[in-house]
């Protein structure tokens, strides 16, 4: 897992880190074992604590067993293939009771998407009543599994796949994989633009592009939103943001711009399912 790539997105991403429950997206996530370098992040981030001093490697066993050890940390069994209600009840009690060392108590609950209708409606439950000393944490890589009740209650954020998965742009017909490809090679500029016209208007930097450039960006967009399933065009496009951020094409805080829009369109998605919109968002980041 790159951290070099994840860390500044995660911070970027979660703010002042106050919300009560969090939704993670990654086709990643489809594994058995999460990560633990990204467990540390959150755990920093959210909950204020390390497991380990600053620079110690634990090794998975190790770091899963202080995790299990730690008053104020919970995590639902990772061998179900099914989370069952009792399994989930257990994170309602935890979550009425004030963390012991840690900022707040942290609930984990990976690949979410294994919650069945009885816990589902159980976290339901305690996620409709947030306690201040506590936040939730699910991780999936099959948002459209999970009920959009508790989807909803989520602040959800998309993350770059780590593993050497199928990727998305393999999924798309050829002639799509290059028009992002070749976008993406030709984007130049090393910040974000101005996204509203007033401030765009009222910049002494002007932006031009080319109406030929703007009608193809249109056009694809309008192809491609009725082509594609939204997850598979985020992923396509996550994916190309985060190989770019590697290589130099683009610079962090371009690359965070687009992930913000991204994470805006998963936000916004139950309300304005219009692909075809956010599309043309995050094309004319890259292109003007």
């Amino acid at each position: 897992m790159n951290l070099k790539n994840i860390a500044p997105l995660l911070d970027q991403s979660l703010g002042s880190a106050q919300h009560h429950a969090y939704l993670f997206m990654s086709r990643s996530f489809a594994a058995e074992t999460t990560p633990i370098e990204l467990i540390e992040i959150l755990l920093a981030k959210l909950a204020g604590i390390s497991l380990f001093e600053t620079g110690h490697k634990p090794s998975s066993e190790s770091f899963w067993e202080a995790f299990t050890r730690h008053p104020d940390l919970l995590r639902a069994d990772p061998d179900r293939s099914i989370l069952r209600k009792d399994d989930v009840e257990l994170f309602r009690e935890r979550s009425l009771y004030p963390a012991t060392f840690a900022r707040r108590r942290f609930l984990l609950i990976e690949r979410a998407e294994r919650m069945n209708n009885q816990s589902a409606n159980s976290l339901l439950k305690t996620l409709e009543e947030p306690q201040a000393e506590c936040v939730f944490v699910l991780t999936t890589a099959r948002a459209n599994a999970l009920p959009s009740t508790i989807a909803s209650r989520c602040q959800k954020i998309l993350l770059p796949a780590w593993e050497k998965l199928k990727t998305a742009r393999d999924q798309l017909e050829r002639e799509d994989a290059l028009f992002l490809e070749n976008l993406f090679t030709g984007a130049h500029l090393k910040s974000p633009p101005k996204i509203f016209p007033v401030e765009s208007l009222a910049s002494q930097q002007k932006f031009n592009i080319a109406a030929q450039s703007l009608q193809e960006l249109s056009q694809w967009a309008d192809q491609a939103g009725r082509r594609y399933e939204a997850d598979l065009l985020r992923d396509a496009l996550v994916e190309n943001t985060s190989e770019a951020l590697k290589s130099g094409g683009l610079s962090q805080s371009r690359a965070l711009a687009l992930f913000a829009l991204l994470n805006a369109w998963v936000e916004t998605d139950p309300l304005n399912p219009t692909k075809s919109f956010w599309l043309m968002r995050v094309l004319l980041t890259l292109a003007i």
